[in-house]
Parts: C-alpha cells; structure tokens; sequence
C-alpha cells in the first residue's frame, strides 16, 4: 500500500508491503505474522519533500501506476518516482483518509481507471 500524506509544507510517502523474512529490516516488530500468508507487515518511511502546499485552493493529485512503478504529483509544484516490486499488483482499493480542519474538507472528481 501506498499512503501520500499532504502537508501544508511537504509531501510525504509511506509504503505498506509485507515479507516472510522475519528478519526483514523494515519489519513491524509489535506485530505477528499474518495468520494465513505467515506474512510480516513492513513499512517504508521517505523523508517529508519541502512543497509549499499552504494556500486554501484546491489541488491536483495524481498517480499513475505502471507495473512496478508509480509516478506521483501535485499541482506540477511536486513530482516523484517510485518503483517498488509490489506495485505491479492489482488495484483493488482507494483509500482516502483526510483531516480538514476548522473549515472542513470538500472532495471533488475522484477518478480511477484502469491503463491499458
């Protein structure tokens, strides 16, 4: 899983993947492996990317997944490549998480579809 966290200042990724190496040096200690798969859920933190994402306007988010790869921006302020070997996996899910504030949030055009 891919999380892309939007900061008035920054953008920061996350990535969600999981590995039977209970050694894994990404591995989430506090959790047990997946009863069915045996699986250990790991996390991979990037650095937060300045962008400065601070006037009350709406922004553009896109990402664009091909095979192991995604390219990301927002606004054409911000833009980023990243190639991991579980991103060729079907996409199954959008999850949007959001805290608006005192004002709020408000969320048009949603839009996913399949690339040829």
């Amino acid at each position: 899983m891919l999380r892309v966290r939007l900061n008035r200042d920054s953008v920061v990724l996350e990535v969600d993947a999981h590995s039977l190496d209970p050694k894994h040096p990404l591995r989430q200690n506090t959790r047990e492996p997946d009863p069915v798969s045996k699986a250990y859920r790991t996390n991979e933190h990037f650095p937060a990317e300045k962008v400065d994402l601070a006037d009350n306007e709406w922004r553009s988010v896109k990402l664009v997944f091909k095979g192991d790869t995604v390219d990301m921006s927002v606004d054409g302020k911000w833009k980023h490549t990243l190639k991991r070997p579980n991103f060729d996996a079907i996409k199954r899910k959008l999850l949007w998480m959001q805290n608006g504030g005192e004002k709020g949030i408000e969320i048009d055009d949603v839009v996913v579809t399949p690339t040829p």
